[in-house]
């Protein structure tokens, strides 16, 4: 899911979704507001759109968010794909860079990665395992609910304004 600006980034992995469309049976969706496929796999495109976006993301079984390790502007992004994918409880993979770091708790609530081997190993390991996605997305939902919800954040900022 994303702009055409960040489908760049979808080629950094690109090369792993070729080969694991050729060993496992996958369908890879992208949401985008332009156009994108890759050859010879089997890709289905959504138009993105804010009043489709929550029912388009529902059909992700594993969320991906892959970013340059080495780019400064990275390394300022607040990790939004990963969390809308936490939030609706999706497992995801991302890459180990700037904020998702602080977010993600490797193999527990979302996976994180820095190599195309590490990429491919990981999609597949969740690819493979029902339960480890189901699990994964399930911790990631609950880390949502308790640290980044509005009611969660209401309730810090309550607690600072009270203590000062």
């Amino acid at each position: 899911t994303g702009t055409f600006s960040s489908m760049k980034y979808l080629e950094i992995i690109k090369p792993v979704i070729i080969k694991i469309s050729k060993v496992r049976k996958i369908k890879f969706l992208i949401i985008c507001n332009s156009f994108y496929k890759i050859k010879d796999v089997n890709c289905e495109f959504v138009n993105w759109t804010k009043k489709n976006e929550i029912n388009d993301l529902s059909k992700i079984d594993i969320g991906v968010y892959p970013l340059p390790l080495e780019d400064e502007w990275v390394v300022g992004k607040s990790g939004l794909k990963t969390l809308q994918y936490m939030a609706m409880g999706i497992a995801s993979v991302s890459s180990e860079v700037g904020n998702i770091k602080n977010i993600v708790e490797n193999m527990q609530d979302g996976v994180l990665v820095r190599t195309l081997d590490d990429w491919y190993n990981k999609l597949l390991l969740l690819i493979d395992n029902k339960d480890i996605r189901i699990a994964i997305g399930n911790r990631a939902k609950l880390k949502i609910k308790n640290n980044f919800s509005i009611e969660a954040i209401n309730n810090k900022y309550l607690n600072i304004f009270n203590n000062l």
